[in-house]
């Protein structure tokens, strides 16, 4: 008993950094900003929050941007976001141009 106590002793010893880490949320979040202009958990109105996901999009003067943040309190994700509501990606903005070339029935001259 006392030998198979050893060997697994020596085993877990062993494996100390090898492997995947279990890390705590501080630890995961460490490199992460603050989003200073939504600070606060939409849960627990904490104001201990980080930022885990941001994506911003302006095209001809419309925006687009979605935020998400981590509360370090309560381990819950806040997800705000913001749309114009006349905001278009450049893809549907050629779409709807091309549309409505094809409607008038438009000729677009070709230079060769």
């Amino acid at each position: 008993m006392e030998q198979d106590h050893a060997r697994r002793s020596r085993r877990d010893q062993s494996s100390i950094g090898h492997g995947y880490k279990i890390m705590t949320v501080n630890e995961w979040s460490a490199r992460w900003k603050r989003n200073e202009d939504f600070p606060n958990c939409l849960h627990c109105d904490s104001n201990n929050t980080k930022e885990h996901h941001f994506i911003q999009t302006w095209c001809r003067q419309k925006k687009k941007w979605e935020s998400e943040l981590l509360c370090l309190d309560c381990h819950a994700f806040s997800w705000r976001s913001y749309c114009d509501p006349d905001f278009q990606t450049p893809e549907q903005y050629q779409k709807q141009y091309w549309e409505q070339l094809v409607k008038n029935k438009v000729v677009v001259p070709v230079t060769v």
